[in-house]
């Protein structure tokens, strides 16, 4: 939508001042003439029903903030305006200042303070935030959970578990009580997964376009899941600085995936190497059948999964961005860097081992790989440890494969393509 900018002159000002003063113009009486100041408007009339959604997931993260905001020139993250809901009709802006400038910087800040106070994902993780219409540009989305203050949880889909609870939960549809974050239960932690998506200029008829969420007049809708991909390539993209576009995106996006995932795997998600936000975003302790589990797909949420059961999420993000800047995880100059490469690699090795076992055998082999797995990762446990851990693998071996069922149920997978892909997946 066009802007219309408005200038319109003098408003006439004559201060009596009877300071003696001869510069400005001053007559007899030592009056002072004060030159009239210019004022400058600017109005708009805006809609905001460009449709940006995704799901924040690693696993899915519950009632996190979300924060939108854009980048400039620079890779700096600015301000901008958008809304919680498409609109139904346009809103009326304007500013004023003392050059074009400031009032069209007063416009666009009269905008943006009709920006919802709140913005939370559900409990699937996902959001849907709406930019103006001619909006065009990056998009840079942060969504964090926090280990306290607030309602925000995140989603254990780590087989092996994340950790464990200062204070055992009450008893409930996913939490059995004890003091182990099992498979499948929600747990409080810090972290932050964001995004940059770039929204393209319109290049085509809209009409008749519909919301992701069948939101009625959104004239386009596009996807923007912020995941641990999205994460590390975001976190790349704004440390480099400067302009932010396709290119910059597509680049640093076949960079992350190949170090994370080889070659092999790499070749398997196309879709995605240009623009890592429109996938990927799979919760395996709760897959909803939005995407499909190809083997590029659970080649990547593998590998998340065994960073969430890591020691610290925050930490490996880190860690790994570091790594891919300086073009080497395995074999970093890093000590820390090469050993977290390592343990990784043990990790996704576990996950893939259990997946098979979930995908293609019976309740004994899946809790077999379980057991298998946590003795790899803990080759120092007591006998007291190995013992707790055999107790909790039954009721995560049911937890997992009631997962699988779910991912079938919900279209995401056959039993026939789900046991073909983990069989691709572990080889690689």
């Amino acid at each position: 939508m066009s802007k219309r900018m408005i200038k319109f002159t003098p408003i006439a000002a004559s201060v009596a001042l009877t300071l003696g003063l001869t510069a400005c113009g001053s007559d007899n009486d030592r009056n002072v003439y004060v030159p009239p100041v210019e004022s400058f408007s600017s109005s708009d009339d805006a809609q905001f029903n460009v449709e940006v959604t995704g799901k924040a997931v690693k696993g899915a993260m519950m009632n996190a903030v979300v924060s939108v905001s854009t980048l400039d020139a620079t890779g700096q993250s600015v301000p901008v305006a958008f809304r919680l809901e498409a609109s139904s009709e346009a809103e009326s802006f304007s500013g004023e200042g003392l050059s074009q400038d400031a009032a069209d910087a007063d416009l666009e800040a009269n905008k943006i303070a009709g920006n919802p106070d709140d913005v939370l994902t559900n409990e699937s993780g996902r959001y849907s935030i709406f930019l103006e219409d001619n909006f065009t540009g990056p998009v840079y989305i942060t969504v964090k959970t926090s280990e306290e203050g607030d309602e925000s949880f995140l989603r254990c889909d780590a087989y092996l578990g994340c950790g464990s609870y200062a204070t055992a939960p009450e008893v409930d549809d996913v939490n059995d009580g004890d003091t182990a974050i099992e498979f499948g239960e929600w747990y409080k932690t810090d972290l932050e997964l964001s995004v940059i998506k770039f929204v393209p200029a319109i290049t085509a008829d809209t009409s008749g376009a519909s919301g992701a969420q069948g939101d009625p007049g959104v004239s386009r809708s596009l996807t923007a899941n912020a995941t641990l991909f999205t994460t590390i390539g975001s976190q790349l993209i704004i440390t480099a600085g400067g302009e932010v576009g396709p290119p910059t995106i597509a680049e640093v996006s076949l960079r992350s995936f190949f170090q994370l995932m080889g070659p092999d795997s790499t070749l398997q998600i196309p879709e995605l190497l240009a623009d890592p936000s429109i996938g990927g975003a799979v919760d395996l302790s709760d897959v909803d059948g939005e995407e499909e589990l190809s083997e590029g797909i659970l080649a990547i949420s593998q590998i998340a999964s065994s960073i969430q059961g890591l020691d610290s999420i925050s930490d490996v993000l880190s860690k790994l961005k570091t790594g891919i800047k300086d073009g080497k995880l395995s074999g970093s100059d890093d000590a820390e860097i090469a050993a977290l490469a390592a343990k990784l690699q043990q990790a996704v090795t576990n996950t893939s081992n259990i997946f098979l076992a979930i995908a293609t055998g019976d309740d004994d082999a899946i809790e077999a790989a379980i057991i298998n797995a946590f003795n790899v990762v803990n080759p120092n446990a007591t006998d007291a440890e190995k013992d707790a851990f055999i107790l909790q693998a039954a009721g995560i071996a049911a937890k997992a494969k009631a997962a699988k069922n779910k991912a079938i149920k919900n279209g995401a997978a056959t039993d026939a393509s789900l046991a073909l892909i983990a069989k691709k997946v572990k080889k690689h």
